[in-house]
């Protein structure tokens, strides 16, 4: 990857309260260069036309969780994480520890459970969807706040400071070979059915694209039912191609589509 930097300190395990400085100026495992003044903003606005894939890669050169420091004068300090059980650490044992935006959050969102059982019906179609929502989930980014210092990520980082800020990069996380094996970035629908035909059950701090824990999205089995209901009445009377040499990059948005939309020619099945 173009410009890419990446300094290796080593990483220290927690341990008592007194051994940390609450004070302190600088990251302990820093993500890339921490220039003066301008933090490392500038490494991301060099990269920033592939933002996803750039970032993707420094994570995994950085086993995954790291800090990232912005200009002095914002307030853009965060650590960024892909690893799945930093995940499950702070979307379920940690819970009351991290909300949506900050404290004044916490009232809003409520725990509720699990959501409905799997759909068992159109397993291939579900895979496909699955595979999609994992390469290319919509919310790319997720950012969560602690309300207090957490010495016990299970990566061995700690949130020192109360509401440091914690991106949980799930773009990234459908990309490492540690969580998908060596094969993540190919489109292999086949991952997601057992031997018997039947879905297999991905845990959420793993998959990601539907929020984790208590956050589960309550609407995530009926979304998976709308979308084989769309997909499948599609597929059954049209024939879809999608235009040869049409560019498909992602936009720089907070909710990842696609920058010049997908064209396709459409032409109606006959029966």
């Amino acid at each position: 990857m173009n410009n890419l930097e990446v300094v290796r300190p080593p990483i220290e395990k927690p341990g008592i309260a007194g051994e940390y400085d609450l004070s302190r100026r600088c990251c302990r495992t820093p993500l890339l260069i921490d220039w003066p003044i301008l933090g490392m903003l500038p490494q991301v606005l060099s990269n920033l036309c592939h933002i996803h894939d750039f970032v993707t890669n420094v994570l995994r050169q950085r086993g995954g969780t790291g800090e990232f420091m912005g200009p002095w004068f914002t307030k853009m300090n965060c650590m960024v994480t892909s690893d799945p059980m930093n995940v499950h650490h702070i979307m379920s044992k940690s819970f009351d520890n991290y909300v949506k935006g900050g404290p004044e959050f916490r009232e809003i969102f409520q725990a509720f459970g699990d959501g409905m059982e799997d759909v068992k019906k159109l397993v291939y179609l579900h895979g496909a969807l699955c595979e999609d929502l994992r390469l290319f989930p919509p919310v790319p980014i997720k950012r969560k706040q602690s309300l207090k210092r957490d010495t016990t990520l299970p990566s061995g980082h700690c949130v020192i400071d109360p509401n440091t800020i914690i991106l949980l990069f799930t773009y990234a996380m459908g990309r490492f070979e540690e969580i998908w094996e060596k094969d993540c970035l190919e489109f292999k629908p086949d991952r997601w059915i057992s031997e018997k035909g039947e879905t297999i059950h991905v845990p959420s701090y793993k998959f990601f694209s539907f929020n984790a824990g208590p956050r589960t999205c309550m609407g995530k089995d009926l979304s998976f039912i709308q979308m084989k209901m769309v997909a499948s009445t599609l597929l059954r009377n049209y024939h879809v191609q999608v235009v040869e040499n049409h560019p498909t990059t992602p936009a720089h948005s907070t909710v990842l589509f696609m920058k010049h939309g997908l064209k396709v020619i459409i032409t109606k099945r006959q029966f």
